[in-house]
């Protein structure tokens, strides 16, 4: 068994000391002077990386980072939940940049959230002194988090790269919808304390449909996207859809021809074709993101950013005010090699599963799954955790026995499940679809169209710098058309954002990356190369965008109004 005690040093500090079981005794600071021990072992850091220091130790290295003001970019992570931040440095930390990963907080995502902020920068992984002797266990397990927070930025990436002109294209030919749109917020009352449903495509949807259709008039019932063709395969109509996805393939795969005429609920970045075709009353909401949206309508309540559907609708379930919630088919695992239940058409993307890893399952037993699963495994294990420490946060249980188990979602047999009174959804009815016009989202596609044509008047610009020796006079004239850039408001608003790794990679190398003041050439080349490069990209992004073969909708529409 490992524990943890404390001895005092000979300055006087209280050290800490870790016990393997009961055999070896390793001092996390020095028993002499920790003082002294932190000062030499952080003489060489620089401001220009990211650190993950393994251990906080007494504490002793916080003060001295905090004094060196090298908190920038520097993540202190704590194996260890008995070792505690001294309480007196508690204001100073937090008036400061430094990140600090207790036991309870250290997770992919969070270790994902410091590698997305240090784009462009090195990194680096070093042990506070003495705690590379610890169990090696402890370490695997500590390095297999940071291992996983940087794949979950590498999918964030890879998603940023393959969704950036749906991002754009997608809110903009939704405008239609967002300016007539209901407000949710006006029929809060209705599920204040009630019990919502909902249903995901995965393997136990089949097994738990019983459940739903004993429930159907006694609770809310939400088809997360795709589900919506399982349900309806098993006769059951739910009260709300809920999409965010923009991919023409979820279109075609789950909502074309489809049958469902009841509400659904969305976001501005959901494919116009779903909405443009579904007939039957919308709901939307801002998501945390869509900035085009959020302009027209920052009325309109906005959902924190959420990597998948069913994550999106739990948060609406908690915005709603429901009381209970029960998971269904949200298994984040797979069963005979799929993902998704009987019933529901799968796309080509099901197919490509990549490599099997193993998560804990309801059950106590290990579960088989995806890295992509096991990313959004993380996902909801954050959003519980933020869920958790609001006022009102609903009692949220799965039914998968099988599926990979949620952080502070306990499992519920749905034999012991009983909601007892029919609830009145006839005011459902009653909502009807508002008209769509495209007049807000022509004016935003010229708006485009003229970004466009400034960034190629940047792009001629950049022609006339010499790409072999560059003085310290055109490189202010650089700088400047940079600046120019980024000082358009649609592009820094609009543009920027949905370009993440890269803008953030030009923020850093700003604040950290150089500390010559550029007195070389070949520091001034760099410079001009990195600073080429992004605006060239910002260009073809918004050129992307700008030639969309998604803007034939709109001359459909001017046509037909003529």
């Amino acid at each position: 068994m490992n524990t943890i005690h404390t001895e005092i040093s000979k300055e006087g500090s209280i050290i800490y000391v870790y016990n393997q079981n009961n055999e070896n005794s390793i001092r996390l600071n020095s028993k002499i002077s920790p003082r002294r021990e932190i000062q030499k072992f952080l003489k060489d850091f620089k401001k220009d990386k990211v650190y993950f220091i393994i251990g906080i130790g007494n504490s002793e290295i916080i003060r001295q980072l905090l004094e060196l003001k090298l908190d920038n970019n520097v993540v202190l992570v704590e194996p260890f939940d008995d070792i505690k931040i001294n309480e007196d440095l508690m204001d100073d930390i937090r008036s400061s940049k430094l990140r600090i990963l207790t036991f309870d907080e250290f997770t992919p995502l969070k270790v994902n959230e410091v590698i997305r902020h240090g784009m462009g920068l090195k990194y680096e992984i070093i042990f506070h002194p003495n705690y590379e002797k610890i169990d090696p266990a402890i370490l695997k397990n500590t390095m297999d988090i940071i291992k996983k927070g940087a794949t979950i930025t590498q999918i964030n990436k890879n998603t940023e790269r393959a969704f950036r002109e749906e991002w754009i294209t997608e809110p903009v030919l939704n405008l239609g919808y967002f300016e007539k749109s209901i407000d949710i917020k006006e029929y809060t009352e209705k599920f204040n304390n009630k019990d919502a449903i909902i249903v995901a495509s995965g393997p136990s949807l089949k097994e738990n449909i019983d459940f739903i259709k004993a429930n159907k008039d006694s609770a809310y019932i939400f088809a997360t996207g795709s589900a919506i063709n399982g349900l309806i395969h098993q006769g059951i109509s739910p009260d709300f859809v809920t999409i965010i996805d923009a991919s023409k393939i979820n279109y075609d795969a789950h909502f074309k021809n489809s049958a469902y005429t009841g509400v659904i609920i969305s976001a501005g970045t959901t494919n116009h074709e779903i909405l443009k075709f579904h007939n039957g009353p919308l709901f939307m909401t801002n998501f945390m993101g869509d900035t085009i949206s959020f302009e027209s309508r920052p009325d309109l309540i906005t959902i924190p950013s959420a990597p998948s559907v069913a994550i999106y609708t739990l948060l609406m379930t908690h915005f709603m005010g429901f009381q209970n919630v029960y998971l269904v088919g949200q298994d984040l695992a797979l069963s005979d090699g799929k993902y998704y239940a009987e019933g529901v058409k799968e796309h080509k993307g099901s197919l490509n599963l990549g490599q099997i890893i193993e998560v804990k399952a309801n059950s106590g037993e290990q579960t088989k799954t995806t890295h992509a699963l096991s990313s959004m495994l993380e996902s909801f294990n954050n959003v519980m955790s933020m869920l958790n420490k609001t006022e009102k946060t609903p009692n949220v249980f799965n039914l998968s026995l099988h599926g990979a188990k949620i952080l502070h979602v306990p499992y519920k047999n749905k034999s012991e499940i009983f909601i007892e009174n029919s609830i009145d959804k006839s005011w459902l009815g009653d909502l009807t679809k508002p008209s769509l016009s495209y007049s807000k989202s022509n004016e935003y596609k010229c708006l485009i169209e003229n970004n466009k044509n400034e960034l190629e008047n940047y792009i001629k610009k950049l022609e006339r710098f010499n790409k072999k020796a560059i003085n310290l006079v055109d490189l202010i004239s650089l700088l400047k058309l940079v600046k120019k850039m980024r000082q358009n408001e649609f592009i820094e608003k609009h543009i920027l954002p949905k370009v993440y790794s890269d803008t953030q990679k030009i923020n850093n190398m700003f604040e950290f990356g150089f500390e010559g003041n550029f007195a070389t050439n070949e520091e001034r080349l760099e410079m001009l190369e990195t600073l080429d490069s992004f605006i060239r990209y910002v260009y073809k992004y918004v050129n992307e965008v700008s030639v969309s073969n998604r803007w034939k909708h709109l001359s459909e529409e001017n046509n037909d109004d003529q």
